[in-house]
């Protein structure tokens, strides 16, 4: 179970903290409160919209402790946003912090004039396996509510593991709202699994105020490049030094423009970029920050426990190509120039077993130097 695998580990650092502009607790106290969150719920599905992105974490905390599902609003994006979520995702409940305490507000009511859970109501299979709606953002077509299982999440969470650099005596600044996977899982989920100290910013982003936040002792920070760069351009007027040792960007295309002005804002800063979607829970390849300056706008390698396929429009996988050397070359004693075409042992052979989503149309064509090779 997902809780208690995030409580067990969240105990190795009992006293480490989450705090926000007003409040502050412990890992242990952040349990407690959880747990006290899901002695409230009954079965069903349940909206969280809390102006505290602090309390919008516990009361997810408290749903994965209670077994049910929680679907993640943001107050920041105002109520016609959420009331589109809510006729989307059709919820049992509402989690609210209007009162500063988390309170359960019932959404539906019944034929027998109740207002309380009833069989039939989001009780499927399908339901009792689903630990999160998330809304995709809408980029490739109108949002949706894809369902994230608790499997989903913990098989995501060992890939963000792997290769995440996160320290127990980091400490995290969370300035996006939980609403998005990316910060969910890639932020906050992640941080209790690490026993990293984390402090959000409930405001809406104003860049001088953001790097007057990373002053204080903030060693790892995530956002988008948008975002990055609007904090690049004031993070100097705002401090000298900051404790900033890791920055991850997620959530848009990073550009070569962007990432010159994040690298010269934050010169001794490692930078990672990531890519992911909802349906992923979310996180899908990511840019080690060894190759960030020199491949900035990739991203980077696929997680272990993923496939990832190129294909075209028409669902036709595209062959890879690839020049070096490479920056990672070194490492085996290959300094020369070489260019790779193809597709790897594993395709090569599901062609040979006649993959329907594979054809061969003929020779390629690459040049080295000016020499036309065929291969």
């Amino acid at each position: 179970m997902l809780w208690e695998y995030l409580k067990q580990h969240m105990l190795l650092h009992p006293d480490h903290r989450i705090e926000d502009e007003t409040t502050c607790m412990t890992f242990s106290e952040t349990i407690r409160k959880a747990e006290k969150t899901a002695s409230l719920l009954t079965p069903g599905r349940y909206a969280i919209r809390c102006r505290s992105e602090m309390n919008t974490g516990i009361a997810v905390l408290g749903c994965l402790a209670k077994g049910v599902t929680a679907v993640p609003l943001s107050a920041r994006y105002g109520e016609l946003h959420c009331e589109r979520i809510l006729q989307l995702t059709e919820p049992d409940f509402l989690l609210t912090d209007d009162d500063g305490d988390l309170q359960v507000h019932p959404l539906k009511t019944f034929a027998d004039g109740s207002s309380a859970y009833s069989a039939g109501a989001n009780s499927d299979a399908a339901e009792e396996q689903c630990a999160l709606i998330l809304c995709t953002s809408g980029t490739t077509g109108i949002p949706k509510g894809a369902m994230i299982t608790e499997e989903n999440l913990l098989a995501n969470l060992a890939d963000i593991d792997a290769y995440f650099d996160l320290r127990c005596s980091d400490r995290i600044l969370i300035a996006r709202p939980l609403y998005h996977c990316a910060v969910l899982t890639g932020e906050f989920l992640i941080s209790l699994l690490r026993g990293v100290n984390i402090r959000f910013c409930n405001a809406a982003f104003e860049p001088m105020q953001l790097a007057a936040q990373l002053a204080k002792e903030i060693t790892v920070f995530c956002g988008t490049p948008t975002l990055l760069t609007h904090l690049a351009r004031v993070a100097g007027r705002v401090s000298a030094s900051y404790c900033l040792r890791l920055i991850v960007s997620s959530g848009e295309c990073m550009t070569a423009k962007a990432a010159a002005q994040i690298r010269k804002a934050f010169p001794a800063v490692r930078i990672m970029n990531v890519y992911g979607l909802t349906e992923a829970s979310p996180r899908v390849a990511y840019l080690p920050p060894e190759l960030f300056d020199c491949h900035a706008e990739s991203v980077g390698y696929p997680l272990r426990s993923l496939e990832v396929r190129v294909v075209d429009k028409n669902g036709m996988e595209l062959a890879s190509s690839a020049l070096g050397p490479h920056p990672l070359d070194a490492a085996w004693g290959i300094m020369e120039n070489w260019v790779g075409i193809g597709f790897g042992l594993e395709r090569l052979t599901m062609a040979a077993t006649g993959e329907s989503t594979m054809a061969k149309t003929g020779r390629s064509l690459s040049y080295l130097h000016g020499i036309r090779l065929r291969i």
